[in-house]
């Protein structure tokens, strides 16, 4: 009954890492491309949820990049 259970935790694991990377990534490249500097955004969500506001930085980028 153990085994199967360490089984499914070493993969769920696994898996998490795998996903953390993968938005971790997607998320860099996001702000490369509307030309935010990692710190910036950083302190932008950071503010967010400790204000109870939303600061996003670039919001003319971020209008542009919406297809219509």
């Amino acid at each position: 009954m153990t085994r199967p259970l360490i089984i499914i935790l070493i993969f769920t694991a696994g898996f998490s890492f795998y996903a953390f990377k993968r938005v971790e990534t997607a998320a860099s490249d996001v702000l490369q491309k509307l030309g935010i500097p990692e710190e910036i955004a950083k302190d932008c969500i950071w503010s967010s949820f400790s204000g109870g506001y939303l600061s996003q930085p670039g919001g003319e980028k971020i209008k542009q990049t919406v297809p219509r």
